[in-house]
């Protein structure tokens, strides 16, 4: 007797495995009009790796083939937004295109509409959707989240309201979320940290003794080797930390310098990133285009950096765990909240306020110490509004006096002729 064919919506037999710390579930359903999916699940738990088996499943039986329904929810949209995007506009390293999305920045949407859409609007129908709702409700998220949720959750409402337009339920033109302009979410101004040589000295040497001003404290011992190298990494080179923790020992090499001198560089051509699908993982493309760039080391400390790293790395990342896999960025992350938690009262003295102590703020102070026109170059900013809006600052419009030269003639004491 042959096995009953699977309905549509019908969840199959489901496995589950371990991959080193990270577990699929696998199993086959079928779609609206009866096709057969090969569908996974990832996890850092069983569990964990079912439920999002049965959030895409629920995506393939809810929204493949079927419109947008007019007096649908918002529910129903961000299900089929969020298909589309996985579907049709998913990044494909295989073959990259215009126009399409990366997949740790659809997980990000995701988790937008999970944690900041869903508990306000997930039941509210599309069209009721209008433009002073939205208003009010980005204003809630950024009062009681941040201001950085609220443009998030503005991105993604705008994201479905496009899907929603392709599906004939809003008319061309009049999504409701550009009437809602970015402005009216205030933006707290960018924070700027100027560190002198001096400051960034005694950070150094705060961080290499924290370990052993701990005394008998229980707990696991910070890793302050770490966190001084990225320290100066991201300081010195003007580097993000996920460059940082995506160096290899092929990205170290001997080049010429401009006076034709053999000196080492160092690629920055790389990030460390995850997704819910794949984990941990180094990607070979940068935050910004163009950004890719050979910086020649002339930095002791950064020296001494690379060639301890080397020395100490098993594998072709410089910076590994004690299993030799790559860094989640998490880890030094967490690494530079214990130490600022823990002396607070230094940073203070030094004027550096604990929420600026993070690794961008190194890289910050490096890039207000070159001025803004350096700065661009070496950030490797299209724009330089970017890099004085959020590095270096305005800077001041002085008017020398060669330029007045013409007018430095008395006034008050001049002879009239009649």
């Amino acid at each position: 007797m042959p096995r009953p064919k699977k309905q549509p919506g019908e969840l199959g037999r489901v496995s589950v495995q371990q991959y080193r710390e990270r577990f699929r579930a696998d199993t086959r359903i079928r779609d609206g009009e009866g096709r057969a999916h090969h569908v996974q699940g990832w996890g850092p738990s069983p569990e964990a790796a079912q439920d999002d088996l049965q959030r895409k499943a629920h995506l393939i039986w809810g929204g493949v083939f079927q419109q947008v329904d007019p007096a649908g929810t918002v529910e129903q949209l961000a299900v089929a937004w969020l298909l589309d995007l996985r579907r049709n506009r998913q990044w494909d390293e295989a073959d990259p295109q215009p126009g399409k999305i990366k997949p740790q920045s659809i997980d990000r949407y995701e988790g937008t509409l999970h944690s900041t859409i869903k508990p306000l609007l997930w039941g509210v129908k599309i069209t009721s959707l209008t433009p002073a709702r939205i208003y009010n409700f980005l204003h809630e998220v950024a009062r009681t989240k941040s201001n950085h949720e609220a443009l998030m959750a503005r991105s993604v409402l705008a994201g479905m309201f496009d899907l929603a337009i392709l599906h004939g339920v809003v008319s061309p033109g009049a999504s409701p979320v550009p009437s809602v302009r970015t402005l009216a979410i205030h933006r707290p101004a960018s924070k700027l940290i100027a560190l002198t040589d001096d400051d960034l000295a005694v950070i150094i040497q705060l961080v290499l003794a924290w370990e052993q001003n701990r005394g008998s404290k229980t707990g696991k011992r910070p890793d302050v080797r770490l966190l001084a190298d990225l320290l100066i990494l991201t300081n010195r080179l003007t580097i993000r930390l996920s460059e940082a923790l995506a160096l290899r020992r092929e990205d170290v090499v001997l080049r010429p310098n401009k006076q034709s001198v053999l000196t080492e560089h160092v690629w920055i051509n790389g990030t460390m990133t995850h997704t819910d699908e794949k984990g941990l993982y180094r990607q070979s493309e940068l935050k910004g285009k163009g950004q890719e760039r050979l910086i020649e080391v002339v930095n002791t400390d950064v020296h001494a950096v690379l060639k301890r790293r080397m020395a100490d790395s098993l594998g072709d990342l410089l910076f590994v765990t004690r299993a030799g896999k790559g860094m989640y960025p998490e880890r030094p992350q967490a690494l530079a909240r214990r130490f600022r938690a823990a002396h607070k009262e230094e940073l203070d003295a030094i004027g550096v306020p604990q929420e600026m102590f993070v690794y961008r703020s190194m890289r910050k102070s490096a890039a207000a110490a070159l001025g803004a026109d350096t700065a661009q170059q070496v950030l490797a900013h299209e724009s330089k509004r970017t890099t004085t809006q959020h590095y270096t600052g305005r800077e001041e419009k002085i008017v020398g006096a060669e330029s007045l030269l013409a007018l430095s003639g008395s006034i008050e004491h001049r002879d009239c002729q009649p």
